[in-house]
């Protein structure tokens, strides 16, 4: 590794939005926010034994509570609060879909994916369905 340093500027990066005409503040998701959403999506897709996708969940339910996590209504006092995940499902899809894809680019959480990374998600899947099913038969076996 290089002798270089990081340093980082912990001030979110944030844009300011308008909707339905009164002002918002959207922020960079913080690593809480990406992980729960993260957590969300995975957790939303079950596998087959073969290791293939067998059915997706409430996939769509990630979405709406990344972008409550990340914005935040501006008060008549200029006091920022975070809006609730209603409020956002309440949102035209239009107006939500746009809020999301800016936090994702903001926020630096569209990965690129490549051969290998997804070789390496399958094998760490597969290895752990193997680890359930072991486990599975041996609870049997008592």
């Amino acid at each position: 590794m290089s002798n270089t340093e990081l340093n980082f500027d912990l001030e979110p990066r944030t844009l300011k939005v308008t909707i339905f005409g009164k002002p918002y503040v959207l922020r960079e998701a913080m690593g809480d926010a990406v992980v729960k959403y993260r957590n969300k999506v995975t957790s939303a897709a079950s596998l087959s034994s073969e290791g293939k996708l067998a059915k997706v969940g409430n996939i769509a339910d990630a979405e709406p509570g990344l972008v409550a996590s990340c914005l935040y209504r501006v008060t008549d006092t200029g006091v920022e609060e975070l809006v609730t995940e209603q409020f956002v499902r309440n949102l035209p899809n239009r107006i939500m879909k746009r809020l999301y894809d800016t936090i994702k680019e903001i926020s630096d959480m569209d990965e690129v994916e490549t051969k290998e990374s997804l070789m390496k998600q399958k094998k760490d899947i597969e290895q752990k369905l193997t680890n359930l099913e072991n486990k599975d038969e041996d609870e049997k076996n008592f």
